[in-house]
């Protein structure tokens, strides 16, 4: 490879009408190089300017040329292949294209409470997960928040797909996960094992109730609703026993008449296992028995700020109780 300097002299390996190596190749310049000079020359835009040893400058914005034993040696900087999902960032002293992120997110349930994370940097066309090095209840709380939660803790969740985009976010003093640091994940560099995927546990208040209606096993009959709900307890986004301070009783429920918002005490509750509570309340006097029978259940915590209503679900009439009013219809 030719010397790459400014100079008159063989080493460079060019024509005489053409001294210059600039950029990979050989360009014109009409003065003479003096035989005796103790500074580098430079030829810029029309005009000759004098370097000191060691002087560093800039031909433009990839070009960087330095003085060295009065030599004239330039490095120019190669820009990688900008990707599908850059952003380009225009930035006038910059070489090569700045990609700015505009990440995408998404959460995808994998337990009561704990969401894997999701991000897209092509617009939502495609997703990764994110791996979990640096990830931390201050990015988790920015993530939950642009889902419309108060608050958000950093779980470690698996994710079997093993599709990661991006590793070692950082979001100390950001507002949003575009303004955390980050880095594009890459296999061989950074591998990321697939039990190791970035997660959320989003809330609103420092204790919460989740709760589930086990549908097959919520009817009703002529006087009564019987109704089946898993119930979890959560503190400050990690699951908590409910016994002690957390335990339930008839009295810490209510079933509600989704169509009259009639509300019916439990007289009774049977903890059938862990956290599956059989409950049983009288149906209202007024029930419409013409219309579809849903309810809801109402959950009292220590706070009103606890409190905590089941999902909309629509009740199965005991076979029995079926067959009687079919028998009155027809009768």
């Amino acid at each position: 490879n030719p010397v790459c300097t400014e100079e008159c002299v063989a080493r460079c390996e060019c024509p005489d009408h053409m001294p210059l190596f600039h950029g990979g190749e050989c360009i014109a310049r009409e003065d003479k190089c003096p035989e005796e000079e103790e500074a580098c020359i430079s030829y810029e835009n029309g005009e000759i300017t004098k370097y000191e040893e060691g002087e560093k400058w800039k031909l433009d914005a990839c070009t960087s040329c330095w003085c060295h034993m009065n030599r004239t040696l330039c490095e120019t900087q190669s820009c990688e292949a900008v990707p599908d999902w850059c952003v380009v960032e225009q930035s006038s002293d910059s070489c090569c294209p700045i990609c700015e992120m505009n990440i995408m997110t998404k959460l995808e349930h994998t337990s009561q409470l704990t969401h894997l994370l999701k991000v897209s940097l092509d617009g939502g066309k495609s997703w990764g997960s994110v791996c979990d090095d640096m990830w931390d209840n201050a990015a988790a709380l920015i993530v939950c928040q642009d889902h419309h939660y108060k608050f958000g803790v950093a779980k470690t969740v698996p994710d079997n797909s093993n599709e990661f985009l991006l590793t070692a976010v950082s979001c100390y003093g950001a507002k949003d996960l575009n303004g955390c640091k980050s880095t594009l994940y890459t296999p061989s560099a950074m591998p990321c094992d697939a039990a190791v995927a970035a997660g959320v546990a989003c809330y609103n208040n420092a204790f919460e109730f989740k709760s589930e209606i086990w549908e097959d096993r919520a009817k009703e009959n002529k006087r009564n609703t019987i109704v089946s709900i898993y119930v979890s307890g959560y503190k400050y986004g990690s699951a908590v026993n409910l016994e002690g301070p957390f335990a339930l009783d008839a009295s810490s429920f209510t079933i509600i008449d989704y169509n009259t918002g009639v509300e019916m005490s439990v007289k009774k509750m049977k903890e059938k296992r862990g956290s599956l509570y059989r409950l049983k309340a009288s149906k209202p006097s007024d029930h419409d028995e013409d219309k579809e029978y849903c309810v809801r259940v109402q959950i009292k915590g220590k706070y009103a700020a606890d409190d905590h209503v089941s999902k909309e679900i629509c009740l199965k009439e005991k076979e029995k109780e079926k067959r009687k009013r079919n028998r009155k219809l027809e009768n």
